[in-house]
């Protein structure tokens, strides 16, 4: 029997395109994410971004987060924009400001930023993500000391593993994977606020979701953590490890929030345990939908019980509700 062999062509059309969605996931995550750090800087000048590179096109919002950032005014420019040059002047004042901090940018320039160069957009933010958050959070905390050529990145990870060596969930290796269940989140925030989130090591795996949620909500309630990532920017498929230095790097200077009554809030409710006692089977699983064919499938539980009835909600693979 012969087998037809896939060409070379093919193969490499489906690389690429693996790639392409690849360099997606890790943009939309960083867009995100980065546009949430610039929004906290830029709270006291009661502005927000909505479209990270669309809300800095002509200089003027840019200029307030380098404002910010470098606690510097920069005195006169357009404030409303209309013609291109006026835009690209704007934009070259926040370039030339960022300049005399002693930053360098490279490869990317007004025009970029005008044009709604995405990529450099996110370059330039995350240049100023480095300097002013976790290089800063870095120094402050201590934690370089005399160990020669440690950069940020390895110094936050010596950080956090210094945190969670003694703990029984172990030390993380790494700023990506070792995060994705959020159990090591809810670790460290117990770490840090003692009694947040007692025994992560034993939270149930059965749903990584609601793990990664209610340990951000916990980091936010006790520590004062801001919400930087969401569950979905954090799922392992799809991890990014610039986004997760700027969450991890708020850990850094995080101090346990007290109520006014001296009692801190409580731990987030354990979760719901799923009816661990349920077959479905049935075509409709094995074969998969199929367009203008009913998709037939049976759920069943092992021990049926009147007093826990079953409810069941079928999503489409958008997450939309089907039911």
């Amino acid at each position: 029997m012969l087998h037809k062999r896939k060409s070379k062509s093919t193969m490499s059309l489906q690389h690429t395109e693996h790639n392409v969605a690849t360099e997606d996931d890790w943009k939309n995550v960083q867009n995100k994410s980065f546009r949430r750090w610039c929004n906290q800087q830029l709270k006291e000048k009661g502005v927000e971004l909505v479209d990270l590179t669309d809300d800095i096109k002509d200089g003027t919002k840019l200029i307030k987060l380098v404002e910010v950032l470098t606690e510097t005014k920069i005195g006169r420019y357009n404030k409303n924009p209309k013609l291109r040059p006026q835009k690209l002047e704007n934009v070259q004042q926040a370039l030339d400001l960022i300049s005399k901090e002693k930053i360098k940018l490279i490869g990317v320039g007004p025009s970029d930023i005008v044009d709604g160069n995405s990529k450099l957009v996110l370059g330039l933010i995350w240049t100023l993500i480095q300097h002013y958050q976790i290089n800063q959070a870095v120094r402050k905390a201590g934690i370089v000391g005399n160990v020669k050529g440690l950069s940020p990145k390895q110094a936050l990870l010596k950080w956090l593993q210094s945190k969670l060596n003694e703990h029984p969930i172990g030390p993380p290796v790494n700023l990506t994977s070792d995060w994705a269940d959020g159990r090591r989140i809810a670790a460290l925030c117990d770490v840090l606020a003692p009694g947040s989130f007692p025994h992560a090591e034993r939270i149930s795996q059965e749903n990584i979701f609601q793990n990664l949620a209610d340990s951000i909500e916990a980091a936010n309630i006790h520590l004062g953590v801001p919400r930087l990532l969401s569950p979905e920017d954090m799922l392992a498929s799809k991890i990014d490890e610039r986004s997760m230095m700027i969450y991890l790097s708020e850990f850094l200077q995080a101090q346990p929030i007290k109520l006014s009554n001296g009692v801190a809030p409580s731990a987030p409710p354990a979760q719901p345990k799923p009816h661990e006692n349920i077959q479905v089977y049935g075509p409709g699983l094995e074969e998969g939908v199929i367009v203008g064919k009913v998709s037939e499938f049976y759920i069943q539980p092992s021990v049926p019980s009147p007093q826990q009835p079953l409810t069941v909600h079928l999503s489409g693979p958008t997450g939309n509700r089907l039911d």
